[in-house]
């Protein structure tokens, strides 16, 4: 009796142990998978850390607490301040003097809305992404542990592709900065030069200081954008994948169904996250680029016009074109994905039948 004890004990120990050891591995490479992940978006989010946009944790390790920096939360709020003010200082010059001309009106016109559009993007941002306290995640959060629980890979080749799309919107907010500096000391146009502002030059160097921040909020918050669809979209493909593979019967159909409709949950995670700043960039992209594009027609090259206003007209309607095109490709590639999948669940379904 005590050998078959015995027996039964090193068997008991011997399947804990394989079992700790399974979990072992699959703990690791969930931790692995979470890092890949956690990887390919921390170059944004640190950028938006560094340009007042985000004062959460940039690892986004699962065991992170919230940032609770006095110091990153009161830059952000700076940085927030900063960009309401310039909304604050455009309108008002647009109420002082927005109907002496109509050039002036719609100059100030066009710098209104675009502050508007900046200071939003931050709010929202500041918002929706950080975690704010450790009993609550914030909706960027959830949307990236949903993403961890839909695949177990990550490892895919998207680094290079991130630091790609990083770099034209970095050189989209430095060119736009230079070419607001060079209509405000070359040729003494400014919002700040503006009653009531008269031209201080501390009032001028707050409009220029958060107009580049205003441009990187743009920039950083489509490249996070362009890059969790992106991820949506691998993850709907290898679904496809699936589809295609697997042999039309009932177990694998559900399986598949579940699969598909866990994945629209972390769409419907995504759509809270970035759906205001798809709504903002439609509502203001369009007529920011009517108003630019009538300033460029009645602007000739031929007239008297400053050729630095007319260089930074037209590089606002190039850079509002892409960007709003942009911003619906990203959005529409994920809908159509989501549409394909379940197209082909149905076929997998009506071959069952």
């Amino acid at each position: 009796m005590s050998r078959v004890h015995h027996l039964e004990l090193e068997e008991i120990q011997s399947v804990g142990s394989f079992v700790n050891e399974t979990q072992s591995i699959e703990s690791r490479k969930a931790k692995d998978n979470r890092e890949d992940l956690s990887h390919k978006i921390r170059p944004i989010l640190r950028l938006m850390k560094l340009f007042g946009e985000y004062y959460g944790n940039i690892s986004m390790d699962e065991g992170a607490q919230s940032d609770s920096s006095f110091f990153s939360r009161f830059y952000c709020g700076m940085v927030l301040m900063g960009q309401w003010f310039l909304v604050i200082q455009a309108s008002t010059s647009l109420f002082f003097e927005g109907l002496s001309e109509m050039k002036t009106f719609y100059f100030l016109l066009i710098f209104t809305i675009w502050y508007l559009q900046c200071a939003a993007f931050t709010t929202i941002c500041l918002v929706n992404l950080p975690k704010r306290r450790q009993t609550k995640s914030s909706c960027f959060r959830r949307f990236f542990d949903s993403l961890l629980s839909t695949s177990s890979d990550f490892s895919g080749k998207m680094t290079h592709k991130v630091y790609i799309t990083l770099t034209f919107a970095c050189t989209f907010a430095f060119f736009n900065t230079v070419l607001l500096v060079m209509l405000d000391f070359y040729e003494n146009v400014s919002v700040a030069g503006f009653r009531p502002w008269n031209g201080s030059i501390a009032f001028r160097f707050i409009q220029l200081t958060f107009s580049a921040f205003g441009a990187l909020t743009w920039g950083l918050a489509c490249t996070l954008l362009h890059v969790s669809c992106e991820f949506l979209v691998r993850i709907f493909d290898n679904l496809a994948k699936k589809t295609s593979t697997e042999s039309p019967n009932v177990p694998n159909i559900r399986s598949l169904t579940l699969e598909h409709a866990k994945l629209c949950e972390t769409v419907t995670l995504a759509d809270k996250v970035f759906s205001p700043l798809i709504l903002l960039t439609v509502i203001l992209d369009v007529p920011l680029m009517c108003i630019n594009f009538h300033q460029l027609v009645r602007s000739p090259f031929s007239s008297k016009e400053s050729i630095i206003f007319i260089v930074n007209v037209s590089y606002w309607c190039i850079g509002l074109t892409v960007k709003l095109a942009f911003v619906m490709w990203s959005g529409i590639k994920v809908n159509e994905k989501v549409s394909g999948a379940w197209s082909c669940i149905r076929i997998l379904i009506r071959s069952s039948l």
